[in-house]
Parts: C-alpha cells; structure tokens; sequence
C-alpha cells in the first residue's frame, strides 16, 4: 500500500497587502467573477485585502484556510477563542444554558435581527453547536411569551438528535413529537399534539410535501429548517412547501455549515423560505441578476456575476462560524491508500466503462442511465459486480464478489490501527453489500460485539443507543455505517479516525460525514483515510468531491477524460 497527499485552496496576505488565493481549477470562473487577477508565475489569485472578498471567499470555496494575518485581521473577533461564555448579558444564560463565545455571538445576533426581520441563518459548520445555539434563541422567544409552536425540519437522521438535545439544554417546558410511520399517521400525530409548554412537531424533509396542508394547519410560530442546503432546488416538491410554510411563519431559522454545495444560486430556495426580501420570490430574476447565461441554446450557467452583492445580502441576516474560526479543534490530516485490482477485476472494470464511454459516444443514452453505469464502476471498486437480471429493469440484478483487494486493504489498516485496545474507528461505506462484508472481516479482528452498524436496516429506536456505546463503553470499537444514515447529527468524538471504504458524490454528505468526529469535544488530531483503487472512478469522486463537484459534472467529465488502457 502507498499514500498520496491533498492540495488545499489557500489565502494569505501578500507583502504589498493584496489576498492571494491559491485555489482547485474549478473555481477559475468564480475568482473571476469577483474581480480577481490571475498571476501566472506565482500561480495564485489577486484580490483587494478586504474583509467583503474573504468573507466572499468563505462562503464559496469549500475548505479554504488562512494564514494567521488573515486571520486575525479579517475574521470574526471571537475567532481566537473556544472557551464557553457563562455570565452574559441576555437574558437567556440565567436558566443554565452555557454557549461557548461564538454560539453566544450567534445568538446575540440572532435575537438582535428578529427585532426587525423575521428570519435569521446560522452559517454555522459542522460541529460548533447550531442545534444548542438554536435551542438558546427557541427558549428565548418562548420566555418572551412569543413563540407556542415550533415545527423542526430535518433530514431523518437528525430528528433523533434534535430529541435529545432538546432533552439535554432546554429548560422550558415543552412537549416534543417526532412525526413518524405513514403519512396518515404522520398527519394525526400532528392534529393531536397536545401538552405542556411549547408545542415541538419534527418531520423530514421528505414527508413536508406530503402533508403540507396538515402543516400549513398547525401554523408554527417558527420554524426550523435544519441542514436547509435540503431545499437549495427551487423546483422540488419539498423546496415550495417550505415556501409557504415560510410565508405564514413568524420567525423562521435555516442552520447549515455549507449553504452552497454546487453553485451560489444555492441560496436562492433557502432564503426564500428565510426571508423573501433579500433575494426576492422570483428564481429567474435573481438567476438573471448573479448567472451568465450562455452554451447549448443559451439556456446554461456559464459563470457568475455580482457574487460581492450576492454575498452581502445572504450575510445581512447571517451570523457565519467555521470550525477553525470558532473552535480550538486538533488539526485534521487526510491519507490515500492505494490498491489495484487483479487481473481478472482488471479487465471487468476495463471493459464495463468501455462500455460506458461508447454509449455516452453514441449519444442514446439518457443521464440516469449514466450516472447507473457510474454507480456500477464504483461498486466494482468496492468488490462486486453488479448483473441484471432483466436488461430492461435494472432494479432487477444480482450481485458477485470479483475482487477482495480493496477489502484486504482495510483489513491490513484496520488490523493495525486496532492493535492499540483504547483505539476506536469510523467507517463509512455506501453500499450495503460492502457495509456486510466489511463487518465479516471485522468480526474476526476485533468480534461482533464491538461493532455497531448504522445504515438502512438499522431500526432508528437503535441507533442512538449505538452511538452512545460508541461513545462511552471502551468495548464497542468500530462504528460502521452508511453516509447518508450517519453524517448527520450525531458525535463520534470517541474516535479520531475516519476511514471512508467509498464514496457517494455528495459533498455536503462527506463533509457531514468528517464532521462526526472533528467537533465539539475531540480533543485529537483528526485522520481521515480514503482507500482508492487506483485508475479508478474512485479518484474521480474523490477529486469531484475536493472540488464540491456534483453527479451532473462526474458524468460529462469523467467519461469524457482522455483514457489510458
């Protein structure tokens, strides 16, 4: 096995006080459109030394880091401390809540702003606290007599979370349903909710649209959009019920650490339910104002333009944290370990994105399609290959184990890392087939009792007993899990390593997923392992997802790559 090393997107301060960003390819377009001149010989861009443009910079280019100067000159001025903040002005902190200095900044900004606006965003990233920052502004306007019902919207995963945060910092009285089963159910649970104090109703996403008039009914005095990236299509379902759910509300939060995930038109959908006098109601005259139109039928985003106002506007009703800001976090380190296939895995690989390249060539082919035949190169990577059953139906295939190089990888790592008995690991996978085998090969190093699994089949009332034996008992080793079930609203803190098996290509899941244990309360410095198997499409997601790429761009790029057979 062998390691590769991360490049970085960079700021510092020149010594004739100008920004240079060092930056992925990706964002040429982007440091264009914000007035930045390209230096040839040092490779970098260059920007007015201004804190509009580094916090234009924040906001877009995933993972960006500063030099100190930066730092202290054009950052928050709570960015140097992590220390909680007890006896505070408001008067919230007299009920025990205890906010660390940037949560409280965030509130204080928040409380400030409901006083003329009725939304407020906490850009707040992974691990520095938005749900206890929120739950200081929701116990708030509750003691003020101003809110009775609240309605919490989240992805799945975290409605769990959410109850037991709630059980943990809120004071106040409250009552607290996560609505479950069918939609009927969901619907009666609703109509019926009834107790003492402040009315909570928590729902996913998913299940918004679906019973939108019972929750247009309800008329919570607020609601919460949780990871509100969720509603950044203008078009879905769930997008324009948050809408109108957003219209009737009188004090509405959306909380994400990454509100851009693909482009900066992102923030459209999510500040309309926010706030529709930031950036308006009509999509395509906010489109119109910040894209450059142009390509196939001048119908495509080309570039980006006026990203500055863009900027101002969405921070106008914002309060922006990140973990290197905010917190006195260990650093973080990222490994690639490399594997090849055997011959025989070889050549299947070969021939079924040769395949792949003549159909996209021929141009029969539609885009799911694509994206199918990706998703079958990445399962091959992680060891199986996938074979329909009926071609007309490809929900209807089997699986076959044809190569173990990746699996024996892990294993040689995991074996390694376990030696030591008070060392605990993270393990993402994405598909279930590899969630299974990995837990074969782990009952043999370490025994099925100290692994605790967490994807699809797992029961939800399962899984946050599993993330506290993680957490506290020394026995349980290995947490193995799926993204999308797992990157949200949960802490791993009791591991420092993370090892992703695969990849799916949403980079708000991955980033999540890193999240679980570089956060509040890790103490060590944080590794994330990625195995690779080489000349693969598991380069090409990895780099997609370093370069906040999404599925649309690894179709068109990746099998349109000039090969080497």
């Amino acid at each position: 096995m062998h390691r590769g090393g991360d490049s970085l997107n960079t700021a510092t301060k020149t010594l004739d006080g100008l920004l240079s960003i060092k930056a992925d390819y990706y964002y040429k377009d982007l440091l264009k459109a914000i007035g930045g001149t390209w230096n040839p010989y040092a490779k970098e861009w260059l920007l007015p030394y201004t804190k509009e443009n580094w916090d234009t910079l924040q906001s877009s280019i995933a993972g960006i880091v500063s030099d100190d100067r930066v730092k202290d000159e054009l950052e928050e001025p709570y960015s140097d401390t992590g220390k909680p903040l007890k006896n505070a002005p408001l008067p919230l902190l007299k009920y025990g809540i205890t906010l660390y200095k940037h949560q409280y900044a965030a509130y204080a900004e928040a409380y400030s702003t409901f006083k003329q606006s009725n939304g407020f965003a906490y850009l707040m990233e992974m691990g520095t606290g938005k749900s206890l920052t929120s739950i200081a502004t929701i116990s708030q306007l509750y003691t003020e007599n101003k809110i009775h019902k609240l309605l919490i919207i989240c992805p799945l995963a975290v409605a769990a979370a959410w109850e037991k945060e709630f059980k943990q910092f809120a004071v106040i009285k409250h009552t607290l349903t996560i609505l479950t089963g069918s939609t009927k159910d969901k619907s009666k649970q609703l109509s019926t909710l009834y107790g003492q104090g402040l009315q909570v109703a928590i729902i996913n996403y998913e299940s918004t649209w679906r019973i939108e008039k019972e929750l247009l009914k309800y008329n919570a005095d607020m609601i919460i959009a949780d990871e509100s990236q969720r509603i950044k299509n203008p078009h879905a379902s769930q997008s324009k019920t948050l809408h109108k759910l957003g219209d009737k509300a009188k004090y509405k939060l959306i909380l994400t650490g990454t509100p851009v995930t693909a482009t900066p038109l992102d923030f459209w959908s999510q500040y309309r339910f926010l706030d529709s006098s930031i950036f308006g109601t009509s999509y395509y005259s906010f489109r119109a104002r910040h894209a450059v139109i142009g390509g196939f039928e001048n119908h495509q985003v080309i570039g980006y333009r006026n990203l500055k106002e863009l900027c101002r506007k969405a921070h106008s009703v914002a309060y922006r944290v990140t973990k290197k800001a905010a917190l006195d976090l260990p650093e973080e380190t990222e490994e690639k370990y490399y594997c090849e296939f055997e011959n025989v895995a070889k050549k299947l690989y070969r021939n079924l994105h040769n395949d792949g390249f003549a159909e996209l060539a021929s141009g029969t082919v539609t885009t799911p399609h694509k994206i199918t035949k990706i998703m079958r190169l990445s399962q091959l990577c992680g060891g199986y290959l996938v074979k329909d059953i009926n071609p007309d139906n490809p929900g209807e295939h089997t699986l076959e184990q044809v190569s173990t190089v990746k699996i024996n990888l892990l294993k040689d790592i995991a074996t390694d890392l376990l030696d030591n008995p008070n060392k605990k690991i993270v393990i993402f996978a994405r598909f279930r087939a590899e969630i299974y085998a990995i837990e074969d090969m782990l009952n043999k190093i370490v025994g099925n009792d100290a692994i605790r699994i967490m994807n699809g089949d797992t029961a939800k009332t399962d899984r946050g007993q599993f993330v506290d034996e993680f957490q506290n008992n020394p026995a349980v080793r290995v947490f193995l899990a799926n993204q999308q079930c797992a990157g949200l609203g949960i802490t791993l803190t009791a591991s420092d390593t993370v090892i992703f098996y695969s990849n799916s290509y949403n980079y708000a899941d991955y980033e999540q997923a890193k999240a679980r244990i570089h956060r509040i309360g890790q103490k060590k410095k944080c590794t994330y392992i990625h195995l690779l198997v080489k000349d693969s499409i598991d380069e090409e997601v990895l780099l997609n997802l370093k370069n906040k790429g999404d599925t649309a761009r690894l179709v068109v790029d990746f099998y349109n790559k000039k090969r080497e057979d």
